[in-house]
């Protein structure tokens, strides 16, 4: 799927493959939208966070070396970055360790979702790579809407901000 928008049901696609030495049987397959504490972006960490079950499937047997696919239906609650979590456990696995996968899949909001950015690339070509204290400034600013519905009435804001204080440029 090429794009995931918030209360559309989308389609996951898992792969799961045996690497191990004899054909596994009763492989349960899960999925996971788990949730994202940036403070506790560690690998390892994630983990370990709170996770919500979206479905699970079942594999009766997988030969050595096969592949199967397996398609989870999900409909994204949230818009931004969703922490999806597959885990595949059978019994006598002889590496738990790999059984594991997780995926950032953006989601697109029904509404309008706008992200303002700074176009550093253009504004290099186009001035000075260098910007130096108290001289004046040529920044690219862009708004982009991300949701699928129009923007009316946008508008920028520019702040400055030292030392936890911030006032508007």
């Amino acid at each position: 799927n090429s794009e995931y928008i918030v209360g559309n049901e989308s389609e996951i696609i898992a792969s799961i493959t045996n690497h191990g030495t004899a054909d596994a049987e009763n492989i349960k397959v899960s999925l996971f939208e788990q949730e994202f504490d940036e403070e506790e972006a560690e690998e390892e960490e994630l983990f370990k966070q709170k996770k919500k079950l979206i479905a699970s499937e079942n594999i009766k047997t997988l030969k050595q070396k096969e592949t199967k696919s397996i398609k989870f239906k999900w409909k994204p609650s949230k818009p931004g970055e969703n922490f999806l979590l597959l885990i595949a456990e059978t019994k006598g696995d002889i590496n738990p360790e790999d059984n594991d996968d997780s995926a950032f899949i953006d989601v697109i909001s029904e509404s309008a979702d706008i992200t303002p950015y700074f176009n550093w690339d253009t504004r290099s070509k186009l001035y000075s790579d260098s910007i130096f204290v108290n001289e004046e400034q040529q920044l690219i600013a862009i708004a982009n809407n991300r949701g699928k519905s129009d923007a009316n009435d946008v508008s920028l804001s520019l702040y400055d901000t030292i030392v936890e204080e911030t006032w508007l440029v």
